[in-house]
């Protein structure tokens, strides 16, 4: 679908509203949870850019590690993670 909409407005445009939805819904979650709009926009970028990645991967279909990265990826707004996501977008170890 996503290889349809480089060539195709009308797909594109599904595309980017489906993209926006998900975000949206991770973000607002996000800031729900860390009470921080920069650190909940970078949570929504993370987890997007992650998912898409996920669709589109060639490899067999694995649903316990697609569970596994979704419980990193809560873990990571907990205080005291040991991964925080900085205001500047880059992921760091603490």
């Amino acid at each position: 679908m996503r290889a349809w909409a480089t060539a195709n407005p009308a797909v594109l445009a599904v595309h980017v509203e489906i993209d926006e939805l998900r975000y949206g819904i991770l973000r607002d979650s996000a800031a729900a949870i860390v009470d921080d709009d920069a650190r909940a926009d970078r949570f929504a970028r993370w987890a997007i850019y992650v998912l898409i990645g996920y669709e589109q991967c060639t490899l067999p279909t694995d649903i316990t590690a697609l569970g596994w990265i979704g419980g990193q990826l809560t873990r990571s707004l907990e205080p005291g993670s040991d991964v925080a996501i900085t205001a500047a977008g880059r992921k760091e170890s603490t």
